[in-house]
């Protein structure tokens, strides 16, 4: 089975030296994670083919509610917002638990993967719902897929985009919420009368722990999973996370090879002349890849990173494991490269060599940019600056440039692995280029100061809120488990569960998941003990705080 939708892409041109492809491709690549998919949009394990459409509980209709384009005013217009319940397991008086798909892609269409998320027996929402008694709900982030008043396309403006904020998407599950009914259950399910449990990893986590500190009238409880609280515009950071991962999966030597090789790119890259840039482009792309733009071949590095922080070291696109026995074997003597790297005694040609001998990885960078660069002078197409972008890519980037940030540039220091062309002023650039006329909308840089001051970013403590953040994975930096200088003092991640309805602003509720990564206590296929230790330990604490649920009593 190929992807699951077949929606047409639309070309649009990447600037040189943008990271947006970068942020985009790893989208999509954790979002088929979730759903046990691979790189070609068919499952990682033969045993669960039949997961995909498989469904346990009865085929549910999609359905849709009215919302106003702008909670705030400025626009009168409204639009269809899509979601889907199970009620299959519900009791009376049970609670009610609403999925948040985040900002779902094409490639993983929700009226295609009901089965995974909402329906099978092996989805973990599904199983928390039916433990529980409960209605569960998926709910379609506003602009994606078809919850929406327009079409979505490169040539969206940004008047077009204006009203599909942070703000309006957490106001859209309140309106959601506060008024949602279920035909056939004669009770009222609104929040003053039954608990509502937000459950969300990623973007979809920090909507459940804003929401549920914003709004805990509405929200009784939340499991956010791998939620990056705190926005910056420049997350280079990101990468530090890879690093500190390899080496503690026991690939150090490869890490300071890969680190030896950008260092030795940056160095001809800003020393050099133009005839030597075009020989170590030529070296890892061919002939027919020399002319690339410095930024781009510097953003080509990200490709080795894009199953990361979904699959770890064994992504299904491209494996770092593969990749890096590879660069730390030597094929004559077969002996393994000591702890520094083979740099330090082959020296930097040798490691050059090696790497490029490794096919996957050329095959990678062609994935990357959608090129065909074959390594010499005949490819028909290894220029980096044509991409395809769908129209929920050019919502994601809407979001990026205007609030969330977040660019994953070069992390230049000890850990890095990306060559420092790879820059966030690249990113900027490529704001300015999808959305040409700011119309007054588009900022200069993304209003992260201004979102963090309206969510409360790192600084919100809701109570009834379990996090959870792989050791290893690349958002910690900006999590609750936080060691950024800037980041809130003196905080502890505790197993311990909290009385219901209580807060401690040094002691956090949750659990950092020994050597996993990005929310994989969400991810259905994984059944490893720690996340299933995880995934025990909020039922337990649920359990425990909806015993302090009391309904309102109605007015008369």
């Amino acid at each position: 089975m190929r992807y699951l939708s077949s929606i047409a892409v639309l070309a649009l041109a990447l600037l040189p030296g943008s990271n947006a492809n970068f942020l985009l491709k790893q989208r999509a690549a954790a979002l088929r994670a979730e759903l046990g998919l691979g790189a070609d949009g068919t499952p990682l394990e033969s045993a669960s083919i039949h997961r995909l459409t498989a469904r346990d509980d009865p085929v549910v209709p999609t359905q849709y509610i009215e919302l106003p384009i702008d909670h705030f005013g400025k626009n009168n217009g409204t639009f269809l917002n899509r979601y889907w319940v199970n009620t299959a397991g519900y009791k009376p008086g049970g609670p009610i638990f609403v999925y948040d798909m985040g900002e779902t892609s094409e490639e993983v269409d929700p009226d295609i993967t009901l089965g995974p998320r909402l329906l099978n027996d092996n989805a973990v929402f599904k199983q928390l719902i039916h433990e529980f008694n409960g209605i569960g709900i998926l709910w379609e982030h506003r602009g994606y897929g078809k919850s929406w008043n327009a079409p979505i396309s490169n040539r969206s403006t940004p008047r077009d985009l204006q009203f599909i904020t942070y703000e309006n998407a957490l106001q859209d599950l309140v309106v959601f919420i506060e008024q949602f009914s279920v035909k056939g259950i004669n009770e009222t399910l609104t929040p003053d009368q039954r608990p509502w449990i937000h459950y969300g990893g990623s973007s979809a986590g920090v909507r459940a722990a804003m929401l549920r500190n914003k709004r805990p009238g509405t929200l009784y409880a939340a499991w956010a999973s791998s939620a990056p609280l705190q926005h910056v515009v420049d997350f280079s950071q990101y990468f530090d996370g890879v690093w500190d991962g390899l080496v503690a999966f026991g690939f150090g030597n490869c890490t300071r090879d890969i680190q030896a090789v950008v260092r030795h790119v940056d160095n001809v890259l800003e020393t050099g002349n133009e005839d030597a840039k075009a020989k170590l482009k030529a070296h890892f792309l061919g002939l027919s890849g020399a002319h690339n733009p410095d930024g781009l071949f510097a953003e080509s590095w990200n490709s080795l990173y894009l199953d990361y922080q979904a699959q770890g070291v064994d992504g299904s696109s491209f494996s770092l494991r593969d990749f890096c026995n590879h660069l730390s074997t030597d094929p004559q003597t077969k002996q393994v490269a000591p702890k520094e790297g083979w740099v330090a005694t082959k020296g930097i040609d040798w490691t050059l060599s090696r790497w490029t001998e490794f096919a996957p990885y050329l095959d990678q960078v062609n994935s990357f940019f959608n090129t065909s660069c074959t390594g010499n002078a005949t490819a028909t197409d290894c220029t980096f600056n044509q991409n395809l972008y769908k129209p929920s890519d050019v919502l994601y980037l809407w979001q990026t440039c205007t609030q969330t940030g977040m660019f994953q540039s070069a992390n230049v220091g000890d850990k890095q692995l990306i060559p420092k062309a790879n820059t966030p002023e690249n990113m900027l650039a490529q704001c300015n280029l999808i959305f040409p006329d700011r119309q007054g909308i588009l900022p200069v840089r993304p209003k992260t100061d201004e979102l963090n001051r309206y969510t409360g970013g790192w600084h919100i403590y809701p109570a009834n809120t379990f996090f959870t953040y792989g050791e290893y994975e690349p958002w910690l930096p900006l999590g609750k488990a936080s060691k950024r200088p800037d980041a809130p003092k003196n905080v502890t991640i505790t197993t311990k569960i909290p009385e219901c309805n209580t807060l401690d602003k040094h002691l956090i509720f949750g659990s950092i998941l020994k050597d996993q990564i990005h929310c994989y206590d969400v991810i259905s296929r994984i059944t490893n003990p720690v996340v299933l230790e995880a995934r025990a330990l909020f039922k337990q604490a649920l359990r425990q705080w909806l015993t302090c649920f009391v309904p309102k009593k109605k007015q008369q």
